[in-house]
């Protein structure tokens, strides 16, 4: 017999390509970060930044971490008043969007609450069904398929008609 058809396996068939390509790889020391973290309480300020629009709020309240942005340059008054309008245009857009992003994460976290609620409640119910089946009596079909046990006079003469062609 050679070893294809059975007997001894071979040195490379025992050596299955699983254990060959797994191999436990080491996480990264640490986490790296592809963008700095924001603090919550500063994404908005960040974001006005990010759009080049003045920072009101940082510049009444100097932060010694986060200063304010170099004052822009000059304008003419027209284009100052566009400007401004726009700022609070995009201030309100921003704040409606982040006011928009609460309201669907606290969406979110009531439906996960109540599926959770939902499917404890499913689960109980369950239980209590098959509780119930346990307690509940048999329908009548199924006590009808039961076959009276033979008294034992009876199960005496069914072993004797059994047994009758071999004496």
């Amino acid at each position: 017999m050679s070893g294809a058809q059975g007997g001894c396996a071979t040195a490379t068939a025992t050596q299955t390509p699983c254990t060959q390509e797994h191999v436990f790889k080491r996480p990264a020391p640490y986490p790296r970060q592809q963008k700095p973290q924001v603090p919550e309480h500063l994404e908005y300020h960040y974001a006005l930044r990010q759009y080049g629009l003045p920072l009101w709020p940082l510049q009444t309240t100097p932060h010694a971490m986060h200063p304010a942005p170099p004052p822009l340059p000059p304008q003419m008054p027209i284009d100052q008043a566009i400007n401004e309008e726009l700022n609070q245009r995009e201030r309100r857009r921003l704040t409606r969007q982040s006011l928009q992003q609460r309201i669907k994460m606290k969406q979110i976290r009531l439906l996960q609450r109540r599926i959770e609620r939902n499917t404890l409640e499913i689960k109980s119910l369950q239980s209590q069904m098959k509780h119930l089946e346990r307690l509940m009596p048999r329908p009548p079909q199924q006590l009808q398929q039961l076959q009276p046990v033979p008294t034992y006079c009876q199960a005496q003469q069914q072993a004797f008609e059994l047994y009758r062609p071999y004496l």
